[in-house]
């Protein structure tokens, strides 16, 4: 994600960005705070039921187990 790819989505203005999870938390988390900054919230687009569970096991944003939020 850099400053061109943000111009791009200027005149679009979406208020969410819908993106296929990962495997690897560093780029999820990156991409997640670098387009939080910008004004936009991404969201995590689960192919399965055990893509919430990784995401809760990473505490990334609004998924950290209540464990971890405490």
């Amino acid at each position: 994600m850099n400053n061109d790819n943000l111009a791009r989505l200027d005149p679009i203005r979406p208020v969410f960005i819908s993106c296929q999870l990962t495997q690897s938390p560093l780029y999820w988390n990156l991409l997640s705070q670098c387009l939080h900054a910008s004004g936009y919230t991404l969201l995590a687009e689960a192919g399965d039921v055990s893509d919430v569970d990784m995401l809760r096991s990473w505490g990334i944003d609004g998924y950290a187990t209540q464990e971890n939020a405490s």
